[in-house]
């Protein structure tokens, strides 16, 4: 019989194929970067949208290997020339353009490298570099620096955060979720009715609101139905506003909205995933006055900052509200449960393993700046 030692060398031998010499690395690299090269060098070549089916039979995995060369030709054949093209000049159905060049780098060196960015005694640098982003954005949208964030997959995930710490911080549930109410625009983003959905809240009362000429929700309004609702013994605990909505772009009223909110002591929660970063921008900078009356914040940089899908960003003011639902210990993390120089992600976020995708934004804002 085989020792164990003799088992273990056997592995070792089939499973080096997994660990490619600098040789080999150079020839995957190689052809990586022709085909990146190529892509870029002719996008403005292709259409926008090319409606057509992926051929199945092309992407079915089986057990049999096959050779980088001709598993880029498929990905060509059957994702890159077929559906939406994001990274084209033509395309202008959403806000993302191409994904900057160098944000592919950031996701390169984080997938090579695999830091874990769920814990800061895992990777003290990526947590402080994901953290430090969060700061940056505390800055441009005037957060106090005690307030927490979150880099998500994207608005859907970054708006789930937001609304279970709402919901937390007042106690929705049980009897209490079917006499409270959530003031929004019939123009907000359909992930909050998801999100809403999947916190318990979907038998919560929502108040679709009523829109002035421009698309924005009439604050005068919004008062009333406050008051009515109060006087009818419900429970009004939450407006959700909009910096950009996705059907037509309006931006609410933020200033007023928060101040009706303070008044009637709801939580104030604005969704600027579609445009919060043009705040960055002299010309509408003054449209997003208000915004930092927001309990809570949503921000996607795959939208305003170009970067490639998908990275959001969440911002919340009450630390507490945020960990009652996200901070968790466990026997097995035991050495990272020390007390962290540093916010966890994993303690204000639903992932515990997280994507270190704050690489992809670190990188290209470190090399151009925000000017461009």
């Amino acid at each position: 019989m085989d020792s164990l030692e003799e088992k273990i060398e056997v592995l070792q031998k089939i499973s080096q194929e997994l660990e490619p010499s600098f040789k080999e690395r150079e020839s995957l690299n190689e052809q990586v970067r022709a085909f990146a090269n190529h892509f870029l060098e002719n996008i403005e070549t292709y259409p926008a949208y090319v409606e057509e089916d992926a051929v199945i039979e092309k992407l079915t995995f089986n057990s049999g290997k096959k050779t980088l060369k001709e598993l880029l030709t498929n990905f060509n054949s059957e994702v890159v020339l077929k559906g939406i093209k994001p990274a084209s000049g033509k395309h202008l159905g959403y806000v993302p353009g191409g994904g900057i060049y160098t944000a592919a780098l950031g996701d390169f060196l984080a997938s090579v490298t695999n830091e874990y960015a769920g814990m800061y005694y895992a990777s003290p640098g990526a947590v402080t570099m994901e953290n430090e982003l969060l700061n940056w954005m505390k800055k441009i949208f005037n957060f106090p620096k005690e307030a927490v964030g979150n880099l998500t997959s994207g608005g859907s995930i970054a708006n789930l955060i937001a609304l279970t710490a709402a919901r937390d911080k007042y106690q929705i549930k049980n009897d209490k979720i079917q006499k409270s109410v959530i003031y929004l625009s019939p123009q907000a983003h359909h992930c909050i009715h998801k999100a809403l959905r999947i916190i318990g809240l979907e038998d919560i009362k929502v108040r679709l609101l009523e829109l002035d000429e421009f698309s924005k929700i009439n604050t005068a309004k919004l008062a009333k139905i406050i008051q009515e609702d109060l006087k009818n013994g419900l429970n009004p605990f939450m407006v959700i506003a909009s910096a950009g909505t996705t059907d037509t772009g309006a931006i609410d009223p933020l200033s007023t909205i928060g101040e009706i909110t303070k008044n009637f002591n709801l939580w104030y929660h604005i969704d600027a995933a579609y445009g919060g970063f043009f705040i960055l921008t002299e010309s509408k900078k003054k449209l997003f006055k208000g915004i930092e009356l927001a309990d809570s914040l949503v921000i996607d940089p795959h939208k305003g900052l170009f970067l490639p899908y998908g990275i959001g960003a969440v911002l919340i003011k009450d630390k507490k509200a945020v960990f009652h639902s996200h901070h968790y210990t466990a026997d097995y993390m035991q050495d990272a449960n020390t007390v962290a120089a540093q916010i966890n992600p994993a303690d204000v976020s639903p992932e515990l393993t997280k994507h270190y995708r704050g690489l992809r934004m670190w990188l290209p804002l470190q090399i151009h700046g925000i000017e461009p």
